[in-house]
């Protein structure tokens, strides 16, 4: 059994206990003293209060997609409300007034809980970058309203009514028409997740039926049946509807996680092990932590002497590694290409002794020497032009070693990927123009979308828009991605979006970027002079230029 498995046992099996012994404390007080009575019930009180939070927690370090993780915290936050202000009423306060005025604010995480259980349900399955439509929002309004009906129920009485002379409290009121509209709004919206989560538990283009949140979901069902039965032992074991429709609520929550419709930070270790990569992960001492399927086993002093030059393991594999910060990373290269190249040239020359065999070998070797000498030139070429980029990198990397802040790395990776894109691309421009002088429209368009998909790890939402009908030359598709990554370079701590658009109009080519930031853009001017900048009154940055098509001036 997995490490992960049985860590997953212990936690259920705590909860499980916990849960137990509230229930245990909610029997044993009706048969003590007035005082214990109290003492057992703050306490029960407290378990199911620690248990919301805990569950709360996990929520905010488990859960990937933002929204969803905002909705469950608001549902978790609601059943601590509910909890505490439970509490307060039966232990803590003696005053009528006090009491139901507690008694009211029940209806605040009655209303909303199934409320956030729609916009959950609505959100599962769904990318991480999905986002409820904004009519959605409208559904606040009846939560709101009828809340505010429950809260002012003294003045108008529309909710519940009271006997005339008698004093205002849960235990001699009646229901009135403003109950039934929050009856029949609670069965609603907490219909609609329960069908909502059914319809999804149903894979795509598939037959395949995940069951496991259906479980709790019919305990609820069945839950509610009973408890409106009135059931006496029912009424003993599980008459607390507050705590049983919480845990379910939780239960139908975990359920969904646990089937993978709500995406979590979990099982990377399971991605690993199944990766195709050989590869292994140690601890200081090297013993084994994280294999793949395809990596084989060494000893631990085998693994020493790799931690420390790259050990060759037979005439096709080397055995390299990296320092992580609590241990080390092995993983196999196959150098098979290599020595087959390198007994090919020892063959080739042994085979080159005669005359006429070593001048064509000469002319192969200064065709190749020819080659390579080019190749040198594109590459000296591309380091010249990514050099700053270069420079960035390899700061944001020692920055990112020396964190242990997950945000700040977090942030950092997000920097990391948008420079090593730019550089990527940046080489594949300079490739280009020396192939072929000029630059598609469609080679554009991938530099500047690759970049602009990578920003969303930095959180900056980007777009680029090219209505370009013809290939540029290589001087201006090079100028618009070098300010395309100027702009995101100088913005991207704050970079909340960018758009730009590149057109052409007779022999000119326009480009206009528009940037939500709050860095200071005007000093691109010195290294774009032609560069027109300026601020408007929200905040929002214009950027613009004008070159040629043929690449004379800007």
């Amino acid at each position: 059994m997995k490490k992960l498995e049985k860590k997953d046992i212990l936690i259920g099996a705590a909860v499980v206990f916990l849960i137990a012994a509230a229930m245990s404390l909610r029997y044993f007080g009706r048969y003590t003293s007035y005082n214990a009575t109290i003492t057992l019930g703050i306490l029960r009180s407290a378990i199911y209060i620690l248990l919301m939070v805990a569950w709360g927690l996990s929520i905010r370090f488990r859960i990937i997609h933002a929204q969803t993780k905002r909705y469950l915290l608001s549902i978790s936050g609601l059943i601590i409300f509910w909890l505490i202000i439970r509490t307060v009423k039966y232990h803590f306060v003696t005053g009528a007034t006090a009491q139901r005025y507690l008694w009211y604010l029940y209806y605040l995480p009655m209303l909303f809980i199934p409320l956030m259980a729609v916009f959950v349900a609505l959100s599962l399955g769904k990318s991480e970058n999905f986002r409820l439509p904004g009519l959605t929002k409208l559904l606040y309004i009846p939560s709101a309203l009828l809340f505010f009906s429950v809260i002012t129920n003294d003045l108008h009485q529309f909710v519940f009514s009271f006997p005339e002379g008698s004093v205002f409290s849960d235990e001699n009121c009646s229901y009135a028409a403003g109950y039934y509209t929050i009856a029949v709004w609670v069965a609603l919206c907490s219909a609609c997740a329960l069908v909502i989560m059914i319809l999804k538990c149903r894979l795509p283009k598939s037959r395949v039926f995940l069951w496991l949140p259906i479980v709790p979901l019919s305990l609820m069902l069945i839950y509610g049946y009973l408890y409106t039965m009135k059931s006496y032992w029912f009424w003993l074991i599980f008459g607390d509807i507050t705590v049983s429709v919480s845990l379910l609520t939780v239960a139908v929550f975990e359920s969904c996680i646990g089937c993978g419709l709500i995406q979590s930070n979990t099982g990377y270790e399971s991605l690993f092990s199944v990766s195709e990569i050989k590869a292994q992960i140690t601890d200081e001492s090297f013993k084994l932590r994280f294999s793949s399927a395809l990596a084989r086993s060494f000893s631990k002093e085998t693994l020493k002497n790799a931690s420390t030059a790259p050990l060759r393991l037979d005439s096709g594999t080397l055995l390299k590694s990296s320092k992580l910060r609590k241990g080390y990373v092995f993983w196999q290269e196959d150098i098979s290409e290599l020595t087959k190249v390198i007994s090919e040239l020892e063959l080739t020359q042994e085979e080159l002794r005669d005359t006429g065999d070593i001048l064509k070998a000469e002319s192969e070797q200064k065709a190749r020497w020819l080659q390579i000498t080019e190749k040198n030139r594109l590459y000296d070429l591309v380091e010249k032009e990514t050099a700053s980029q270069v420079a960035l990198l390899r700061s944001l990397l020692l920055e990112l070693k020396g964190t242990d802040d997950r945000k700040t790395a977090q942030r950092l990776l997000g920097k990391i990927v948008a420079v090593g894109t730019y550089i990527k691309r940046k080489s594949n421009l300079v490739f280009v123009e020396n192939q072929k002088k000029s630059v598609s429209v469609g080679e554009l368009r991938l530099c500047l979308n690759e970049t602009a998909a990578n920003l969303k790890l930095c959180n900056a939402d980007c777009r680029a828009v090219l209505s370009l009908e013809n290939p540029l030359c290589a001087q201006n598709a090079n100028f618009i991605y070098d300010l395309f990554e100027a702009v995101i370079e100088k913005s991207l701590d704050s970079l909340n979006s960018l758009l730009i658009f590149v057109g052409e109009d007779a022999d000119l080519i326009s480009i206009n970027i528009c940037a939500s930031c709050k860095e200071n853009l005007f000093c691109l001017k010195e290294s774009f002079p032609a560069l027109f900048v300026q601020r408007d009154d929200d905040g929002l940055i214009y950027l613009s230029a004008k070159c040629r098509k043929d690449g004379d001036d800007r």
